[in-house]
């Protein structure tokens, strides 16, 4: 045998941003031989395009959610040699040409690929000859803030009034066509790479990169196959005792940071299971280390799925092309110190040949500073790697949010799925509860059945009294998902079924006695935030940004003006009613 080369492998390192020769994750640059994967936005795009009543399909959100590539799969549904599939897309996909005919009715279809190609008026031209004519259909491309300046300029005040408000209606309340039949805005933003029902972008690049057995045949010729943290990460996803406990535990770990508030796009969640399964290195540098030093295990254990997944080889530079790095980062569990987790740690527990230093068990103190923080760095990466791999191999006992720091976790997945009991939606609910007071300022003794709402004039957490706004009974509070509120307005939301969708968000209806409603869209962190500041928590200097836009919709709950002869105010945390007597005269009562 020989040392061998995987093409696999090299093509995933395309995938790397920070690599020289990184294309696969630009469509126009990509291997268009690779079957992808179909999102849900592709098949409602191809649904919507073959109803007559369509003229104009807005693909609309940041930049890596994968537009380019949808057009692609569109033209390829109807019947588009692939040969000249992406020169379409390269040259020819700017909207003055009919590209194709849907695959139903035979409807003529323009593309234009990226509206940020053309001038703001340009633009603006562009929607308007696309949506006058009634035989086609078109579809455009852009980035949310280009679609709205080319929108300004537009002269057809109707047109550009139908694409805003269907803009502003997908995110208010999740319709995709919510003015007039004929235009169609599916915000991508909204989509997700993790799936609440079903398997996502995510299983599917796990599946087809690290499971796929034909694509690693290569690999069991080689002759640094012993030593090669490559082909152990195969071995360890494709593993038929474990392989799907690590599996569903990279999901959780990308649905929690999509729940925490993270948009995480197509490309870069690419670029980060094509960074882990790779391990960040190539065939080439296992070969060098290989025929330097036949027996060094030492190496290996960093470049393992579940301690590159954290990005730690990356400089801050590599790290922020790729931002679902950082948002991984605030959730490794590596970083999260459980006594009932390190109680059953074990290096040599699970059969790992390939694992860190280990610290020097002979009972004896280091002689010097160096010593030390040498040893002290030696338990930090021992310990690291340890509380990963014990995170991706599955045990129970100690559930998953919680050894990513999260205590709320599970409440919030109930919350945003809808899946709550009503005795743990009770109990959720009253947590909120104290913990909106608490980002007030006010902090009460018991398990009061109210809700207390500050005068926003007169409230200030650094005094001890403040006046009381509004007193709500906690029957007023619902905790809801997004798509259980927007269901709730009467309507019937399309966006969940247009694209790949996950519930990244809980909302809080709070409605006063005089009818006005506050909706408090509350993503994981700040659901753990008012689980915490029920609890205690007091920390108003780092989510100060946080409490201003909580405290904000609270505010509107409280009216204007009263004609009242009692006021109520809190001191110490205790509530007292001041009275107006004759003559002026103000009582004061318990």
């Amino acid at each position: 045998m020989a040392l061998e080369r995987n093409a696999h492998v090299e093509r995933l390192s395309r995938f790397q941003p920070f690599n020289a020769d990184a294309a696969e994750l630009v469509h126009e640059q990509a291997d268009s031989s690779e079957s992808g994967f179909e999102t849900a936005a592709f098949r409602y795009v191809l649904q919507v395009i073959d109803d007559p009543s369509v003229r104009l399909v807005v693909l609309t959100g940041d930049a890596g959610h994968g537009k380019t590539h949808l057009c692609a799969q569109v033209l390829h549904a109807c019947d588009v040699p692939p040969a000249i599939v992406q020169d379409m897309v390269r040259n020819r996909a700017r909207g003055d040409e009919v590209l194709a005919r849907t695959p139903g009715r035979s409807r003529p279809l323009r593309i234009v690929k990226d509206l940020s190609d053309f001038s703001v008026e340009t633009g603006a031209d562009l929607f308007e000859r696309l949506a006058a004519d009634d035989t086609a259909v078109g579809i455009v491309c852009a980035n949310e803030g280009r679609l709205r300046r080319a929108v300004g300029v537009i002269e057809d005040k109707e047109l550009a009034t139908a694409l805003i408000r269907t803009l502003e209606d997908g995110i208010d309340n999740g319709s995709c066509s919510s003015v007039t039949p004929a235009v169609h805005v599916v915000n991508l933003n909204y989509q997700s790479v993790v799936k609440d029902e079903g398997d996502g972008l995510l299983e599917w690049a796990v599946s087809s990169w690290a499971m796929d057995r034909r694509r690693w045949r290569s690999c069991q010729r080689c002759d640094a196959r012993e030593v090669c943290p490559i082909l152990r990460n195969h071995v360890l996803l494709a593993d038929t005792e474990r392989g799907a406990s690590r599996r569903s535990a990279i999901k959780e770990l990308f649905a929690t940071a999509e729940r925490s508030g993270t948009v995480i796009t197509i490309r870069h969640a690419l670029a980060t299971v094509a960074y882990a399964v790779t391990g960040g290195i190539r065939c080439a540098e296992v070969h060098r280390r290989y025929t330097r030093n036949r027996a060094d295990r030492g190496w290996q254990y960093r470049h393992l799925f579940h301690q590159a997944l954290f990005g730690d080889r990356l400089t801050p530079r590599q790290r922020s092309e790729v931002p679902t790095f950082a948002a991984l980062r605030r959730l490794d569990p590596g970083a999260t110190a459980i006594r009932a987790v390190d109680d059953l740690l074990d290096p040599l527990d699970g059969g790992e040949k390939f694992l860190p230093a280990l610290p020097i068990m002979d009972g004896g103190t280091p002689q010097s500073r160096r010593d030390a923080q040498r040893e002290s760095a030696t338990m930090h990466d021992l310990f690291a790697y340890l509380r990963r791999r014990w995170y991706f191999d599955g045990s129970e006992a100690v559930g998953s949010f919680e050894r990513m720091g999260l205590r709320a976790g599970e409440d919030f997945r109930a919350a945003a799925t809808g899946e709550m009991s009503d005795q743990r939606g009770v109990h959720t609910r009253d947590v909120l509860i104290r913990g909106l007071e608490a980002v007030q300022g006010v902090r009460r003794s018991g398990n009061p059945a109210d809700l207390l709402i500050l005068d926003p004039a007169f409230a200030n957490h650094r005094s001890r009294a403040a006046v009381v706004g509004a007193r709500l009974s906690s029957r007023n509070v619902v905790v809801q998902g997004q798509v259980a509120h927007w269901r709730r307005q009467d309507r019937q939301p399309t966006l969940p079924a247009a694209v790949d969708w996950l519930s990244r968000a809980a909302i809080v209806r709070i409605v006063a006695p005089t009818g006005e409603a506050a909706a408090i869209p509350v993503d994981l962190v700040r659901f753990e935030l008012l689980h915490r500041w029920a609890t205690g928590l007091s920390a108003r200097t780092e989510h100060a940004a946080a409490i201003r836009f909580i405290n904000g919709l609270l505010a509107s709950l409280v009216p204007e003006s009263r004609e009242e002869d009692e006021i109520a105010v809190l001191v110490g945390g205790e509530r007292r009613t001041l009275s107006i007597d004759l003559g002026d005269r103000i009582r004061g009562e318990q």
